[in-house]
């Protein structure tokens, strides 16, 4: 079997339905490393391909293609700063069918049916009730994780604390040289961010989320 029909397979043997809108977390190493004769480097890009012909035009997916390293002053150009989330995110960003969101910290590449309504969000917070977050929830996306441990797969949490004002968490004010090159300003951004010596297990969550 071709590794392009092997990849198609896998939004059915996963259980998703033509229209389901999806956010997919993937560390395609193992994959590539299976595939790795028919070629490896091409395992991203038929992988999204393959959710994007099963799920159909009407479904949005979405990668995330976050850079959460920037550190105030930095300096951030949607169309050329790579992501950090690993090689799905950055061929996505690169697809022709994909584009990426506007926030300099949690960005995403996202495709489909709700894709404009995507890229109008321009909120100065990762993850307030304009973010992207918000419409995920509005949506009813599904998570898909593969080969992802669940602390870093479900990023949608921290939209959650944001809401619930957790008292682990305060606010941080950013100032990021935004824009591509001769096109660029200094622009105001805030994360709602861990207090020093916190951190989060969301794994201890998981069976309570399986379970509801």
């Amino acid at each position: 079997m071709s590794t392009a029909l092997a990849l198609s397979e896998w939004p059915a043997r996963i259980g998703l339905e033509r229209g389901q809108n999806v956010l997919l977390a993937v560390d395609v190493t193992r994959l590539a490393w299976k595939h790795r004769h028919a070629g490896a480097a091409k395992v991203p890009g038929l992988l999204l391909d393959a959710f994007r012909v099963a799920l159909g035009p009407e479904a949005t997916v979405l990668v995330p293609a976050f850079n959460h390293d920037l550190q105030d002053g930095e300096r951030y150009d949607p169309d050329r700063t790579g992501p950090i989330t690993g090689t799905l995110a950055a061929i996505a960003c690169k697809h022709p069918g994909f584009q990426r969101t506007r926030h300099p910290l949690h960005s995403f590449a996202v495709a489909g049916g709700a894709q404009d309504r995507f890229m109008a969000l321009d909120d100065a917070s990762s993850f307030s009730l304009d973010s992207p977050f918000a419409l995920m929830h509005e949506l009813a996306f599904t998570v898909v994780a593969i080969d992802l441990d669940f602390d870093h797969a479900f990023s949608y949490f921290h939209h959650v604390e944001e809401l619930e004002r957790v008292p682990y968490r305060q606010w941080r004010d950013y100032a990021i040289d935004y824009g591509s090159v001769g096109d660029h300003e200094r622009r105001p951004f805030k994360l709602f961010a861990k207090r020093w010596g916190y951190a989060n297990r969301l794994r201890d969550l998981r069976p309570l989320l399986e379970a509801a």
